[in-house]
């Protein structure tokens, strides 16, 4: 039976992709002994990008709610908003 608090993924690697064949190369030739498992190599890695980033480009939550402000604030201005909670264009009237 599975653990409620364990998920997987798994992800596929084209070999005749240039960063693919680096990922894989790297990832095959990992040294357990510095890294304590492939698994948390790729935690680490993954962990590491996004907080680069500050977590704002990656959730969809984030997303949703820049979108609401962007949508509120250009309403008193008359924008018009794309479904990406983009201004697309003033509106007249």
């Amino acid at each position: 039976m599975p653990k409620e608090n364990i998920t997987s993924f798994n992800f596929r690697l084209n070999l005749d992709n240039e960063q693919h064949l680096r990922v894989y190369k790297i990832f095959h030739n990992l040294n357990v002994d510095i890294h304590k498992s492939k698994n948390q190599f790729i935690v680490d890695a993954l962990d590491f990008y996004i907080r680069s980033f500050e977590e704002e480009d990656f959730s969809l939550m984030k997303k949703t709610q820049r979108q609401i402000r962007k949508r509120l604030q250009n309403d008193g201005e008359g924008k018009a908003i794309d479904h990406r909670g983009k201004a697309t264009h003033r509106l007249v009237g």
